[in-house]
C-alpha cells in the first residue's frame, strides 16, 4: 500500500493525535491522514471519545491536558502507550520515549484533578482548588529519542507495517 502511494506521489502522514479521525481520511492538501482505528491494541471507544473531546473543547495543548480532557477508564495508560509509539505528538514538544517516560505522571495529575471535581473539593479558603489544578503540570521526564531500528520496529508492532521509513532502505541506498 505504501509503495503504491509513494508511486503515485500520495503523501502518507503518521497517525496524528490532533489531527487524524477514526478512519483514514484526506486533508485539503490532498494529504493521507493515517486513521487511528488503524492502530492494533485501541478500541474504538477509547478513540471515539478522544476524538469527541478534541472536537468538542479543540486540539490537545500538551500531555498533560490530553490526559485530564480524556476518559481515562477507556483509554487507559496501555492504551496510550500503544497510541504514543507509532503517533505524532510532536506539537507536545516531546519525542516519544519523552511522552511514555511522563506518561505516568500525567496520568496521576489528571487522576487527582478529576477526584477534585467529581469530590467538589475546594481548596480551604475557596480559592479555586480543583479548578486550579487544571492548569498544573509537573515536569516531563526527557529521554534520549528511539534509534531507527527500535522505532520501525514499535510502527510494524502497532501498524503491522513502516510507516516512517523502512529497515532495509539504508541497504538499498
Amino acid at each position: 500500500m505504501l509503495a503504491e502511494c509513494e508511486r503515485m506521489r500520495l503523501k502518507v502522514s503518521a497517525p496524528d493525535i490532533n489531527r487524524s479521525q477514526f478512519r483514514f481520511t484526506v486533508n485539503d492538501a490532498g494529504e493521507i491522514l493515517y486513521g487511528l482505528g488503524a492502530i492494533k491494541g485501541v478500541g474504538e471507544g477509547a478513540l471515539e471519545g478522544i476524538i469527541a473531546e478534541r472536537t468538542a473543547a479543540g486540539a490537545f495543548r500538551d500531555l498533560f491536558d490530553f490526559c485530564r480532557r480524556i476518559d481515562t477508564r477507556k483509554a487507559n495508560k496501555r492504551v496510550l502507550e500503544t497510541l504514543i509509539a507509532p503517533a505524532r505528538w510532536m506539537v507536545f514538544g516531546l519525542n516519544r520515549p519523552s511522552l511514555l517516560a511522563t506518561l505516568p505522571s500525567a496520568l496521576q495529575l489528571a487522576e487527582q484533578t478529576a477526584a477534585g471535581v467529581h469530590a467538589g473539593q475546594e481548596d480551604l479558603f475557596g480559592l479555586g482548588g480543583a479548578r486550579q489544578a487544571e492548569g498544573e503540570k509537573v515536569e516531563a521526564r526527557i529521554e534520549a529519542d528511539w534509534p531507527d531500528n527500535e522505532r520501525l520496529a514499535r510502527e510494524k508492532e502497532v501498524l503491522g507495517l513502516y510507516l516512517s521509513g523502512h529497515r532495509l532502505r539504508p541497504i538499498a541506498a
